[in-house]
């Protein structure tokens, strides 16, 4: 069978379907175009952490957190526990009243003046080692303060291979994904006390309701969590189409491999075709590690760019960002980038993107260190972008889909 022939086979099996509704099922987070914004999925979780929160779960969420990480959950119901969403008031007080430095964290958590437990969220930022350092020196003071740090399952083995980067005496963390969260804490949560609520009062299980369907979007090769039911279709799915997909993935490899790279079209006709397919086999990607029948994930979207005869790739733009950096740090070709004061700025901003100086660290911003440079790398896509393009103005690079996600279809 052609290509086409066997992806209409795909697109018309009832498990492909459903796997369809499941990505395309609305929510609020998805029609409020905040999928991947880190202040709400902090302020979802300090709400759901608070014991006097609105839910009524009184200690049971933050119970089930302490024994995702192993720790001893006694919270009788007296316990006075504060938690903080992104606001300054309340840990100031905690601060104060502890001898902590000053900061700011995502979730704050203080159980009677002694317990505290730092949570940080990262969604589509870059994981910096020099912020998770700078929590636990403001926090030195306190020798038992819990620090947790949670980030979409796609990013897992960035987080591990950082932390374990790290000197020894700052590996503290707790390393979670959304993924633990999801099914150590959501989902017993909501199987005990979906039937709980009167029909006119079940607004908090249809907000969280919500927030686990938003754990299924997909952005940039960037996944926050795949829940129980997309495992099962994709399980019934694969055990089906095993064969079609084998064959699917040989015309796809053959394509992108077997011809010179200027001939190549793309092997989905419509980005709508793309984006379900990149869908599917995220969700095979994940149950590979948990099933041996998935020996390998099928139709892998990556970054490529082309610099000096050289092709870099990564899993993300931000990877083949900092890749692209030390292969010019490396060709000895920096100095063409930066301006008389060794920086290089984007488009109307005062933050440098690439800087030689110290100094510049000071600002706002996480610099990536590259010797002798530091690179900020707590971007945007629009940032990247535009010192990409800067780039590409110096060194004719080849960067597909400008000003878009810069994606490629790439073989594994």
């Amino acid at each position: 069978m052609d290509k086409q022939e066997i992806i209409k086979i795909i697109k018309e099996d009832s498990d492909f379907g459903e796997l369809k509704n499941m990505f395309d099922e609305p929510n609020i987070f998805k029609v409020t175009n905040m999928c991947f914004t880190e202040t709400w999925h902090s302020s979802f979780w300090s709400w759901l952490f608070d014991p006097q929160g609105s839910h009524g779960f009184k200690t049971e969420p933050l119970s089930l957190l302490f024994k995702t990480i192993n720790e001893d959950a006694c919270f009788p119901d007296s316990t006075l526990i504060f938690t903080q969403p992104n606001e300054k008031g309340l840990s100031e007080k905690i601060c104060q009243k502890k001898g902590y430095k000053k900061c700011e964290f995502d979730t704050f958590i203080n159980i009677n003046y002694k317990r505290t437990v730092i949570i940080e969220y990262k969604i589509k930022a870059q994981i910096e080692k020099e912020q998770i350092k700078r929590y636990i020196d403001v926090m030195e003071s306190d020798k038992d303060c819990i620090f947790i740090y949670v980030v979409p399952i796609t990013q897992k083995e960035v987080l591990l291979k950082t932390y374990n980067e790290l000197e020894d005496n700052y590996k503290k963390w707790h390393c979670l994904t959304f993924q633990d969260l999801y099914e150590n804490i959501l989902c017993p949560l909501f199987d005990k006390h979906k039937n709980d609520c009167c029909p006119y009062d079940n607004s908090k299980m249809v907000l969280i309701s919500d927030y686990m369907k938003n754990l299924r979007c997909n952005r940039g090769g960037i996944r926050i969590a795949y829940t129980q039911e997309e495992q099962e279709k994709a399980d019934s799915f694969f055990n089906k189409r095993k064969q079609q997909l084998n064959e699917l993935q040989e015309i796809y490899e053959n394509e992108i491999i077997c011809k010179p790279r200027e001939q190549r079209t793309a092997f989905f006709d419509n980005d709508d075709d793309e984006a379900l397919f990149s869908y599917i086999s995220g969700i095979l990607f994940y149950l590979e590690h948990k099933t041996p029948q998935f020996n390998k994930p099928y139709f892998k979207l990556a970054y490529q760019i082309d610099f000096e005869g050289k092709t870099i790739t990564g899993n993300d733009y931000k990877e083949v960002f900092i890749k692209l950096i030390e292969q010019i740090v490396e060709e000895g070709l920096m100095e063409k980038l930066l301006d008389n004061n060794g920086r290089l700025f984007y488009e109307n901003s005062a933050i440098p993107a690439i800087t030689k100086s110290q100094d510049d660290k000071k600002g706002k911003g996480y610099y990536t260190e590259i010797k002798p440079y530091f690179i900020n790398t707590h971007y945007g896509i629009g940032e990247f972008n535009k010192v990409i393009d800067k780039i590409i103005e110096k060194f004719n690079i080849i960067w597909p889909k400008k000003h878009s996600l810069s994606r490629t279809l790439w073989p594994n």
